[in-house]
């Protein structure tokens, strides 16, 4: 590399080197670890990393595959998460998916908030040595949780969609609409992350809503009461519709869902338990 993109690049002023020193490096891991408890072992892969590339997602509006394509390749962007040679990579999809669907579960389940907490921990560091003054500062969680919670929902409905369909693809009619037809083909072709990597947020609320009618459509179609029950299950859970527009049904707001709905597609009767709730045998 040349003396003068070394120069820019080294600069302790420019964006990415302070998102390494006052957002990177000041995010405590230790408080995830629970999220590996109970036998799960540890993450394969940096904690602080991946939580600061869910910041970097989020800050610039990235789908996941435009997300991976710049942690990647753009040098900036790799200096930001603390990747200094081109032979470094950042963690595997799996992982990132996996470590952003135990801490929604862990959220939910104890009633906590993960990312919160480090949010608050790590401007609490930054006005002490940045030497703030102010009566209130703050980061703020929300969008980030929010979106997590949304990715981990299209997960787990198009899972259950896609192993449907490819269980009993030889007993159903594809739909005979043009944009149902599509997504069905995609459903027996790729895995569920090939589908909605790509994605941005606005396009995963469509494919939520698609996901819906193409769920109708293929209840609709008698394989077999047994064979239908968990995707029967998932669409009750997870989506309601209008007395005066039944083909049309709309996503459940997510405090409408019980906590003792389906969670994973391999294992139905997992579930959400909340501090102080009993876990039942049909739960």
């Amino acid at each position: 590399m040349g003396d003068r993109k070394q120069k820019i690049l080294e600069d302790p002023k420019a964006w990415h080197n302070i998102f390494f020193k006052e957002v990177l490096s000041r995010i405590d891991e230790h408080p995830y670890a629970v999220l590996y408890a109970e036998g799960k072992g540890r993450p394969n892969a940096s904690v602080r990393t991946m939580i600061s590339m869910m910041i970097l997602k989020e800050g610039q509006g990235w789908s996941d595959e435009q997300m991976y394509d710049a942690c990647r390749f753009d040098m900036k962007v790799m200096c930001a998460l603390g990747i200094f040679h081109m032979d470094q990579d950042v963690p595997a999809v799996a992982t990132y998916y996996e470590f952003r669907r135990l801490l929604e579960a862990y959220n939910n389940r104890e009633s906590s908030d993960l990312l919160r907490d480090t949010f608050a921990d790590i401007t609490t560091q930054q006005v002490a040595s940045l030497k703030i003054g102010g009566k209130k500062i703050r980061m703020d969680s929300k969008l980030i949780n929010s979106n997590i919670a949304q990715s981990n929902r299209l997960q787990l409905i198009l899972e259950a969609t896609r192993k449907y369909v490819t269980e009993y693809r030889s007993l159903i009619e594809a739909p005979k609409e043009a944009s149902l037809a599509e997504l069905y083909d995609k459903l027996q072709t790729k895995s569920t992350s090939n589908i909605s990597y790509g994605l941005s947020g606005g396009q995963k609320k469509e494919m939520l809503l698609q996901l819906g009618q193409l769920i109708q459509y293929l209840l609709s179609i008698d394989v077999g009461a047994e064979n239908s029950h968990i995707l029967s299950r998932i669409y009750k859970e997870q989506y309601e519709t209008d007395g005066e527009d039944e083909d049309n049904p709309t996503l459940k707001p997510p405090k409408d869902i019980p906590s003792c709905s389906i969670q994973s597609v391999h294992d139905p009767d997992a579930a959400y338990r909340r501090k102080g709730q009993v876990r039942t045998s049909k739960q």
